[in-house]
């Protein structure tokens, strides 16, 4: 199809590589869109080689540390939509934009439809701060339910005002009010399934980890409570007394980003505070932080058994990887995991407080390897056949289509707010 008639499809994101990234390569190697990013312009080096051509934008500033607590991050999210704003203006002189679709949650799609008068997808993994309530032991207060209520405002209203929204699960599809889901649909993200063989005693001795001997791990962004990361101690401690052999590593960042237990733990982090109640000393553990994506994926296949005890969230990729991966795993019935793993086939799914179940399924996977090995490559099948790159595109292409089709349908005048004026677009004058 010659470029001139293809429809041409902005991604917008902040960050590179970004939940769009594979999604966009897939569409562009079809060849019958137009596909563009658009990422913040210091990353731009990190994208030179992408097939997918990629734009960058700057963010107007940062909150202060002085700025009203409570729209902290409202006020970051309009930041980098300002930023975008100025960029969408320059970029619809050159040539018309048919779709954008952008991460809700940083702002970069609330002016969008304002501004280039093109169908606009919103994708948001959750409405707002629900992850701070999923933890009982740690209550949710007033304060954080306000400053909540302000995250949401940015992610609600960019929905609002665009012709689809998208989320990577029915789960968090229900936290969104109900006005607003009969516009969200559901579509996870891509995952490439690795071919790395399974790590021996040389590739391991490369990572620095035990030759010999089983080894359960734990990944993860961060170490915080909505991961679970307490309970996975508590478990480690229990199976230690039962296989000495045991070898524990941890992937994550030593952080709270999405839970609410910091005020609770008397000046020390969650990994702290999980490996003090549980009586695990830091010393007998492998710990290793952020690194890069290939490196975390040769650290996965060297684990006989990764146990991810997760309270809450919308999709978060550990356990998408550990099935990418290939890793036995047991993991939670809480949250998006039953819509992605069918137990006891693919996975042993317990509630993430049953610290008996966990200790029990560890203890008869490690005891039976063959049988801890078949779970992983049916959770593997299981991301091949439903969750990789390509079908995730099938999915959202449907959503693009359907999206453009609400455009035309809703007609020129109706695609805007105050802005959409006749002309007002091309008349705008845009700061150096």
């Amino acid at each position: 199809m010659p470029a001139a008639d293809r429809p041409r499809v902005l991604f917008i994101h902040p960050a590179y590589p970004n939940q769009f990234t594979r999604i966009a390569r897939v569409l562009h190697d079809r060849g019958d869109l137009e596909i563009v990013g658009l990422i913040d312009q210091s990353l731009l080096p990190q994208a030179a080689d992408d097939p997918v051509p990629h734009l960058g934008f700057r963010t107007d500033g940062v909150p202060t540390p002085a700025s009203y607590p409570f729209v902290h991050a409202f006020e970051a999210g309009i930041r980098q939509a300002r930023g975008l704003a100025h960029r969408l203006v320059l970029l619809r002189r050159h040539r018309p934009v048919d779709v954008v679709v952008g991460h809700a949650g940083f702002g970069a799609t609330l002016y969008a439809r304002s501004l280039l008068g093109c169908a606009v997808v919103a994708y948001a993994e959750l409405p707002g701060y629900h992850a701070q309530a999923a933890r009982p032991e740690f209550p949710f207060v007033l304060d954080q339910l306000l400053a909540g209520g302000a995250c949401e405002a940015l992610t609600h209203t960019s929905l609002l005002h665009a012709d689809l929204g998208v989320v990577p699960s029915h789960h968090a599809r229900q936290l969104f009010p109900p006005e607003l889901q009969p516009k969200i649909r559901v579509q996870m993200e891509g995952f490439e399934v690795s071919t790395r063989p399974p790590g021996g005693p040389a590739e391991r001795r490369a990572l620095g980890l035990p030759a010999e001997g089983p080894i359960v791990g734990f990944f993860g962004r961060t170490l915080e409570a909505v991961r679970g990361f307490d309970v996975f101690a508590q478990v480690m401690r229990r199976l230690r007394e039962i296989r000495p052999d045991l070898h524990v590593l941890v992937i994550g960042e030593e952080a709270t980003i999405y839970g609410n237990e910091t005020p609770y733990l008397n000046g020390l982090s969650f990994k702290q505070w999980a490996l003090q109640q549980a009586g695990l000393d830091a010393g007998s553990i492998h710990w290793r932080g952020f690194m890069p994506y290939d490196a975390f994926r040769q650290y996965l296949a060297c684990l006989d058994l990764a146990i991810l005890p997760l309270f809450e969230g919308a999709g978060n990729w550990n356990v998408l990887e550990a099935m990418a991966a290939g890793v036995p795993l047991l993991t939670s019935t809480r949250a998006y995991v039953p819509e992605v793993l069918n137990a006891p086939r693919e996975a042993i799914l317990l509630d993430p407080y049953d610290l008996d179940g966990f200790v029990r399924h560890a203890r008869l996977l490690l005891d039976h390897p063959e049988r801890a090995r078949a779970l992983g490559r049916a959770a593997q099948a299981r991301l091949r056949r439903d969750f990789s790159p390509e079908r995730a595109a099938d999915g959202y292409r449907r959503i693009i289509d359907e999206a453009m089709e609400r455009r035309r349908s809703a007609g020129a005048a109706a695609h805007g707010w105050h802005m959409t004026h006749p002309g007002t677009t091309a008349a705008l004058a845009v700061p150096a």
